[in-house]
């Protein structure tokens, strides 16, 4: 990563380090919790082109598809490595 950002030649790294996000959460997901800040996030972009009942359906689908898939979300969650850059322009 660091050689690719020197030959752009346009920026210059300021920071750039590996972080695990894991060790910051303690216990399960709470996906109905999870999938409320979503939506608070999306439902604004959302609702002007599928309306309030559409999306009222997909976030209760959503909550239920999660639920159904929560052991595999929980295995996929642990140790995983995130690549935190702070570029700055030239």
């Amino acid at each position: 990563m660091t050689e690719l950002i020197n030959q752009n030649g346009s920026f210059e790294i300021e920071i750039i380090e590996l972080i695990n996000p894991s060790p910051l959460k303690n216990g399960p997901i709470n996906i109905p919790k999870w999938v409320k800040h979503v939506r608070a996030a999306m439902e604004g972009m959302l609702t002007p082109h599928f309306g309030t009942g559409i999306i009222d359906e997909f976030f209760s689908r959503l909550i239920q598809k999660l639920l159904d898939a929560s052991e595999e979300l929980e295995s996929s969650h642990r140790d995983k490595i995130q690549l935190f850059v702070v570029l700055k322009r030239k």
